[in-house]
């Protein structure tokens, strides 16, 4: 297939928002209701019909316009937020609440369906696109057009955020209650150990990220929420002889 045809690049785009959506060939194949090596040939360019690509689009909730204009935009890098727009998502509230999950890969049927936003949504949305957050591409499909800057967790955009609700969190926790699942121990590590400590640490982020990718396609009633805090502290031996 050649990727510079109209065709391949509509494909990559396909290819770009299934990722975005954590979307398998398989699931792919069972939506359109053929075999996952029908669904491999569509995307290595055998076989492909508008038909074809118009289902293909349907599935990551775009149309053919849309689907155009994704591939037009391929190359646009999303950029870092501006006050305001960090502003936004640092106040409580539904709307920036809203952009984390767009941001997570959700679709905007995902999250009308999980938070049970009706024609709210809409509202929602318009106000993200006004802040030059995202783009509408169709009545329920989106671009996200920007992403907080990480880098340093001690600097990063989204550090005070995180501290702010990371705070919150604890005020709130009651570990005797059954719903919470925790486990506590002071651990005693060489400098080379607690450096591999902190890789684990960031490993079990990212095992427990993928854990909510792989549930995104289930629906409201056979899922849950939980919160979750993954925190080591460096202590000393005078701390550790007045615990507990």
């Amino acid at each position: 297939m050649d990727a510079s045809s109209a065709t391949g690049k509509l494909i990559s785009a396909l290819k770009v928002q299934l990722k975005a959506k954590h979307l398998s060939y398989r699931e792919v194949a069972a939506h359109l209701r053929v075999s996952e090596a029908t669904v491999k040939r569509y995307f290595g360019g055998k076989g492909v019909t508008i038909e074809v690509l118009q289902r293909l689009a349907e599935i990551v909730d775009l149309d053919l316009l849309s689907l155009a204009i994704v591939a037009q935009d391929q190359s646009t890098v999303e950029r870092g937020m501006s006050p305001s727009q960090l502003a936004v998502i640092k106040r409580r509230g539904p709307l920036g609440a809203l952009f984390f999950q767009l941001l997570a890969g959700w679709t905007v049927e995902q999250i009308v369906r999980e938070f049970s936003l009706g024609s709210q949504i809409d509202g929602y949305l318009a106000k993200l696109e006004s802040l030059g957050m995202i783009r509408r591409l169709s009545k329920r499909g989106v671009k996200v057009l920007v992403r907080p800057s990480l880098g340093d967790r001690a600097y990063g955009e989204m550090s005070d955020l995180a501290l702010e609700r990371a705070h919150q969190f604890l005020r709130e926790l009651n570990l005797r209650e059954d719903k919470c699942d925790f486990q506590f121990d002071p651990i005693r590590l060489s400098a080379a150990s607690a450096a591999e400590l902190r890789k684990i640490l960031r490993h079990f982020e990212s095992e427990i990220r993928e854990l909510s990718r792989r549930d995104l396609v289930l629906s409201p009633e056979e899922t849950q929420w939980y919160r979750v805090l993954v925190v080591a502290k460096l202590t000393s031996r005078k701390e550790l002889l007045n615990w507990p």
